[in-house]
């Protein structure tokens, strides 16, 4: 069997003639200076074999999602993004039930309310992170 030459081999182009990456887990935020692009464009950057991935500025995860590693390592300096990748892995349920409550509730009187707000627990924060995250200008 053939190998690839690079560690991304499922890029197709969907129907709007955009390049995406069949059976990967989309981010789930967009962050200033995602990586989305390079994985489609420039597959070839990405080597094929690899023992462990490390990601030193994961932001929304593109990369390690597109590639979704056996064995890897995420970080970034914002703790508010750590923070949502932890609670989603803790209790993806809690974090999925408070997004469909701020769903339910979005206006811009709620939208402000939420970004003043200052959460307690991770949980509460990570929802309010990726709720602004999705809300605010641009969704960045």
């Amino acid at each position: 069997m053939d190998r690839p030459e690079h560690g991304i081999n499922n890029v197709k182009v969907n129907a709007r003639g955009s390049d995406v990456i069949v059976g990967a887990i989309p981010p789930v935020l967009k962050w200033a200076g995602g990586k989305r692009w390079l994985i489609t464009r420039y597959p070839e950057l990405i080597p094929p074999d690899y023992n462990r991935y490390y990601e030193p500025f994961v932001g929304g995860g593109a990369v390690f999602f597109a590639l979704s590693p056996d064995a890897g390592q995420i970080s970034d300096s914002n703790p508010e993004l750590i923070n949502v990748y932890k609670a989603i892995k803790k209790d993806p349920a809690a974090v999925f039930k408070l997004l469909r409550r701020h769903a339910e509730n979005h206006n811009s009187r709620y939208y402000y309310d939420v970004r003043a707000a200052r959460p307690a627990n991770e949980i509460d924060k990570a929802a309010r992170t990726l709720y602004l995250n999705r809300t605010c200008w641009n969704g960045l």
